[in-house]
């Protein structure tokens, strides 16, 4: 069962990396790939950096919990992990290519 949690807080946590992956590449995109610019949107919009921050903390809240009950543990970061992904996700566009 342990084996199972692991897999899936692996599983929740590479599908939250690779949404913020490519929503901040798309932002770069927007801002001319120009590091300066990017800086100073990252600096305006912080809120959108909290998700990763809280998948940080999560890990490591995670690990000092894993010596009493690890397959909850994982479990909890797995649910973290994919619902702060749903703030990654990709809205539906406007107008369809």
């Amino acid at each position: 069962m342990e084996i199972s949690a692991q897999i899936l807080a692996l599983v929740c946590t590479a599908f939250f990396a690779a949404l913020a992956v490519r929503y901040f590449t798309h932002m770069f995109q927007l801002n001319s790939y120009t590091e300066k610019v990017q800086l100073g949107w990252m600096q305006k919009n912080i809120l959108r950096a909290v998700p990763c921050i809280a998948v940080c903390v999560f890990s490591i809240v995670c690990a000092f919990f894993t010596a009493k009950s690890a397959v909850h543990a994982y479990l909890f970061f797995a649910l973290g992990a994919l619902l702060l992904s749903l703030l990654y996700y990709p809205r539906k566009a406007k107008k369809p290519l």
